[in-house]
């Protein structure tokens, strides 16, 4: 089939196919033809008006083609064909269309069929029938991935039908069989920009519902099929009405005819058109293949493949090297590697993904506005401390995250950290193709490609901008995000060793440079690694050993200070010691916080036979019964081990140093480690790489 020159005779004609079977259109309407690419469309004649209320159209039941029109066709289609295809009725409508297509005059449809986009006329625009220039302006985005999918998806079950054709019924399997590429991807398209589902329609429906992606997992009562929940429809001259989300139309079966009818009078000359529902640029463009310019309704689809993946890529990001960081070994005086290689276990099965769609907004809305994303991101990134405030209610799930004004909690700040990790991956895969773009955008297939493209950047652009400025708030006067960079410093500050007098002022510096007052943590990483640049140690993966020897030299100055009583028991409120402004203070408050949630470490000897002690346990525990906590509080042990030889090797050098405090040991650095790992924060760099990343901890109180 081809389209005519004068289109006048195909309106004609199938003017007259759907008076004959009792269908109609309004005196007042006409079916228009204005080129090639936009094909036929609805529109109030000139010098006629559409009164409110008007039925523009109807289409009796007669003349829908849909899985129904299959199982009366005269030539029955083969049994197996149809059992298989069951609850896939748009499979079974595609072959329809094909075979009712090849059969051309023959086909009762063929008046409707033939005023369709044509295979050979390269008219239908979705992502589908897109060249290799094309998919260009797709590169990195939602789109490209799901075209794929889709393509796959329909190569699949073309090959399967084509297969139980040739088994059942070798006549159409000839007539079919060699069509992929041009027949049944057409087909396909044409059911996914212009079928209804079956269940838009019922007496006085005021909400049509077009179904480019056929959901088939709304299971309301059929009209008129007992053997198909919900199923696609194609409905002569109604589908001829484009989309303008603000139409004024809704929707009736009257008797055996669909018909739709305007709410609002249409002056001459008007086009007619539905609205296909709210949909963003990605659904417009991989239905119908077409967008809208500032569409309201766009948004970035993110899709949450598995939670135990996001859960293990936090854990990962916080504490995991990668193969390339466990190669670059530490090595001690006695040039013996001190520091351990952990193997990652392996991620379990993802369970169904989620789709959150984020639109764009701005620093004070994102919260409020995503409230969905932030409670699932917020039980993602909840530690061993948060996970027991799970709260539960008939529509959320949920770690409670106070929102501004409130200063932000580790929660907050990681599930940020978590989502802007996301989002910046996302940003870098498209925008990273921006090179190898044409200098424009040149047919119409590209211009809605590069509208999508554009606007996917800008939403995950300000939605990236959103989450870094909820991040740079974690510095309040009872918080604190502490960096590589405020440990590290050259100078001396408040969060290096010279806070405390009773050990750090007890000696000076040794020979080998590690000084035992307001530097002793930088020259002793120094003397460890061989360097003292946060970037640098970041790039090493060694920042979690970092904060753990600061933690645990923090934690032995301020025991000094501010001794426990020795029958005394972690209590449940802060300590009265210092409660003024100022980190120190707050430091000493988070310690006595985080003895509540993770108890008290055993100090010295004491604590390495303990840890010995649970280590012989461990190690005789039946395999079967292990379980994660298991496992993690083995790898810390070994991770606490290899930190303790790191301890003492500096010691060595710097004999009257914090670093020979008598508190060190396996217990205290155990402690440290776990500590260090769930109050923790990974901070994605700008484009989100892992080599750009920071982290950090979180210093306040609960």
């Amino acid at each position: 089939m081809s389209v005519l020159k004068d289109p006048s005779i195909y309106i004609k004609d199938i003017t007259k196919w759907l008076h004959l079977e009792g269908g109609l259109i309004h005196p007042a309407v006409e079916i228009v033809h204005s080129d090639d690419a936009t094909g036929f469309s609805l529109r109030v004649r000139k010098n006629h008006d559409v009164p409110d209320g008007s039925r523009i159209a109807s289409c009796p039941s007669s003349l829908t083609m849909s899985v129904l029109s299959m199982e009366r066709a005269e030539h029955r289609w083969p049994a197996e064909f149809l059992s298989c295809f069951r609850q896939s009725p748009e499979v079974m409508t595609r072959f329809f269309l094909m075979e009712q297509f090849l059969i051309a005059e023959n086909s009762f449809w063929y008046p409707y069929i033939r005023m369709l986009p044509q295979p050979a006329d390269d008219a239908l625009d979705t992502p589908m029938f897109y060249s290799p220039e094309d998919c260009l302006w797709i590169k990195g985005t939602n789109l490209e991935g799901s075209r794929k999918v889709r393509l796959e998806q329909w190569k699949q079950e073309y090959q399967k039908a084509v297969d139980l054709l040739r088994d059942g019924d070798v006549a159409r399997y000839e007539l079919l069989r060699e069509n992929w590429r041009e027949l049944y991807l057409w087909a396909a398209t044409i059911l996914t920009s212009r079928c209804f589902s079956s269940n838009a329609f019922a007496p006085d429906n005021r909400e049509p519902k077009p179904d480019p992606n056929h959901d088939l997992s709304d299971q309301s009562p059929p009209l008129t099929s007992p053997s198909s929940a919900v199923f696609p429809v194609l409905l002569p001259v109604l589908d001829f009405a484009n989309h303008d989300p603000s139409a004024g139309v809704y929707w009736k079966m009257q008797g055996s005819s669909y018909s739709f009818i305007v709410n609002e009078t249409l002056q001459s000359g008007k086009e007619i058109c539905i609205s296909y529902d709210d949909k963003g640029n990605e659904e417009l463009i991989m239905g119908y293949g077409f967008s809208l310019f500032d569409n309201p309704k766009d948004a970035f689809r993110l899709l949450l493949r598995s939670t135990a993946t996001l859960q293990n890529l936090t854990k990962a990001r916080s504490m995991q090297r990668t193969p390339q960081q466990q190669q670059q070994q530490i090595q001690n005086p006695l040039n013996a590697s001190i520091l351990p290689t952990l193997d990652a276990a392996p991620a379990p099965p993802a369970p169904p993904p989620t789709i959150f769609l984020l639109h764009p907004t701005t620093p004070s809305s994102f919260l409020p506005t995503n409230l969905p994303l932030i409670d699932t991101f917020s039980l993602l990134a909840a530690n061993a401390r948060e996970l027991p405030t799970l709260h539960t209610t008939p529509t959320r799930t949920y770690i409670p995250t106070p929102l501004p004004p409130h200063p932000p909690t580790h929660n907050l700040l990681r599930l940020s950290a978590l989502l802007l990790s996301e989002l910046t991956h996302k940003h870098a895969a498209i925008a990273s193709h921006t090179p190898s773009l044409p200098p424009s955008s040149m047919t119409p297939r590209q211009l809605h490609a590069a509208r999508y493209r554009r606007s996917q950047l800008h939403i995950l652009a300000s939605n990236i901008a959103a989450l870094r400025a909820i991040l740079r708030s974690a510095n309040t006067a009872t918080t604190r995000l502490l960096r590589l960079e405020d440990l590290l410093a050259k100078e001396p500050s408040p969060f290096s060793f010279s806070s405390s007098p009773s050990f750090a002022d007890a000696a000076g510096s040794s020979s080998a440079g590690v000084a035992a007052g307001p530097n002793a943590l930088r020259a002793a990483v120094r003397h460890i690694l061989g360097t003292r640049s946060p970037r640098r140690v970041r790039a090493l993966g060694h920042a979690d050993l970092v904060f753990t020897l600061w933690l645990g030299g923090a934690y032995l100055l301020d025991h000094d200070e501010h001794p426990p009583s020795p029958s005394a028991s972690p209590s449940p409120a802060p300590s009265p010691h210092p409660t003024g402004a100022g980190f120190l203070a707050l430091l000493h408050r988070w310690l006595r916080c985080l003895e509540r949630s993770y108890g008290r470490p055993l100090l010295g000897a004491s604590g390495e036979q303990r840890e010995q002690r649970q280590g012989e346990a461990r190690s005789s525990a039946d395999d079967n019964d292990e379980d994660e906590d298991v496992e993690a509080s083995r790898e810390n042990a070994v991770i606490a081990a290899s930190y303790l030889v790191v301890v003492r090797a500096v010691a060595e050098m710097a004999p009257g140093s914090v670093w020979a405090h008598p508190g060190w040991g396996v217990g205290l650095l155990a402690w440290g480690a776990r500590v260090v790992r769930e109050e923790g924060v990974v901070l994605p760099g700008e484009e989100g790489g892992g080599e750009e990343d920071e982290f950090g901890v979180f210093v306040g109180e609960w």
